[in-house]
């Protein structure tokens, strides 16, 4: 049955979000001011004191995954959940369910690939040097024939090659083409470890917000869900070419203050921005030592997944070692027409071809995977997490209802026990 999920808001006016001087963990001044001119009507933080906040200001319900925002209000919008689109990007068909991973092993799978061979990225990005290593054989078969036949008053020098260095190279290329490969392949590693770790910290710590924040503070609770889902989406839009969606997207999430504080130009890392938003949020709620510690905790280790996602996107593999396998690559294909030529005569040219498409493929798929985020379903991780946020609360009030006790039961641990002389226990 399809599931419709439906979205409101109510707004009030009044107060700021964080007001007072009140320090925030890792904060720039840049960022305090931002924090502290988003208004959604908090009351102040009394000095050498944490508060309790009304819920006066802000009640947000949300249940669903998509919404839009017309006139300053969130507007109801039914989608349908339990349906897949009919069409899945790139990015999206990495997300594999059961159905998928059957699909995956079966036998079929060698015709299906075939069959898809013509919408390969990395065939349509290897179509120029395949097609340079063809010319290079027709071009050397051309030459070998009209050599062969005699038609010049002079002879033809013979431009043909043995392959025994071609043979003692290819394992020194192959060496390079492996750990080029496997040293992409563990930043794509390192990068899917990154976001595992964001979907976990996150989760955490919309837990620990919806049980320990306590009754009457559900204005705060609602703020936990709203900057901790957006942190997700500036941690898409910071790592990707920019999008035109990440407006509307945030749209659905904050007011009009905060998404012109989030939006705002001179703003050039949102991640940050939204982190301390965070920290602050979670330092305006009374909480016990442990919990907020816990709740930092979650902050900190998103805080170094930006870090290590940064590291990954501007820090590629050594460029040295990028360009000497592609010239050891390119150069070895150029000439391996020349020894070929003896024992397959025509046939080098479908044979150069096939050797050039399988071995720039391999160093294609190193580079392609070497920048992980713009293969990554980046939208599906952040829809993940926002469909956590609208369930936090919801799980909260299951476990309570499972817990909860009838008023007359009687706790086996709050019975008395007695112990006979012989040691045997008697009620």
């Amino acid at each position: 049955m399809t599931a419709m999920l439906r979205i409101s808001s109510h707004f009030a006016t009044g107060g700021d979000l964080f007001p007072g001087s009140g320090s925030c963990l890792g904060m720039r001044p840049s960022d305090a001011r931002q924090i502290t001119e988003l208004g959604v009507g908090i009351p102040p933080r009394l000095p050498h004191a944490r508060t309790r906040c009304s819920p006066r200001s802000r009640v947000f319900k949300w249940n669903i995954r998509h919404c839009t925002r017309v006139r300053g209000a969130i507007q109801p919008v039914e989608v349908n959940v339990t349906e897949p689109p009919k069409t899945r990007t790139v990015s999206e068909m990495r997300i594999y369910s059961w159905s998928d991973w059957e699909e995956h092993r079966k036998t079929v799978r060698y015709l299906r690939h075939l069959q898809a061979v013509r919408e390969s990225r990395i065939v349509r990005g290897l179509l120029w040097p395949v097609t340079w290593v063809s010319f290079v054989a027709c071009a050397l078969g051309v030459y070998e024939t009209v050599s062969g036949m005699h038609l010049l008053s002079f002879p033809l020098p013979r431009v043909t090659v043995i392959y025994k260095p071609f043979e003692i190279t290819s394992f020194a290329l192959a060496l390079l083409l492996v750990f080029r490969t496997d040293a992409s392949y563990a930043r794509f590693l390192s990068a899917r470890d990154n976001w595992r770790v964001v979907i976990s910290e996150t989760r955490e710590l919309m837990r620990l917000g919806s049980v320990f924040f306590g009754e009457g503070n559900d204005d705060r609770v609602e703020q936990l869900r709203r900057w901790t889902v957006t942190y997700a989406w500036c941690m898409r839009d910071h790592l990707l070419p920019p999008v035109t969606d990440m407006e509307d997207r945030l749209r659905a999430l904050l007011t009009e203050k905060e998404l012109a504080a989030v939006m705002e130009p001179t703003t050039t890392h949102k991640p940050n921005l939204v982190l301390a938003i965070l920290t602050e949020l979670i330092n305006q709620v009374e909480l016990e030592s442990g919990i907020c510690s816990s709740m930092l905790t979650c902050v900190e280790r998103l805080e170094t997944v930006v870090a290590d996602c940064e590291r990954i996107l501007k820090t590629p593999i050594p460029l040295s070692y990028t360009r000497h396998t592609s010239r050891f690559l390119i150069s070895y294909l150029t000439f391996l027409p020349f020894a070929l030529w003896e024992e397959t005569s025509w046939g080098v040219v479908p044979i150069s071809g096939a050797v050039a498409f399988f071995m720039l493929g391999i160093d294609e798929i190193g580079v392609q995977i070497e920048e992980p985020f713009s293969i990554m379903p980046l939208e599906r991780y952040c829809a993940t997490i926002q469909e956590d946020a609208q369930n936090a609360s919801k799980l909260r009030d299951i476990a309570l209802d499972i817990l909860k006790l009838p008023q007359n039961a009687v706790d086996p641990l709050d019975t008395e026990v007695e112990v006979s002389r012989d040691g045997n226990s008697v009620h």
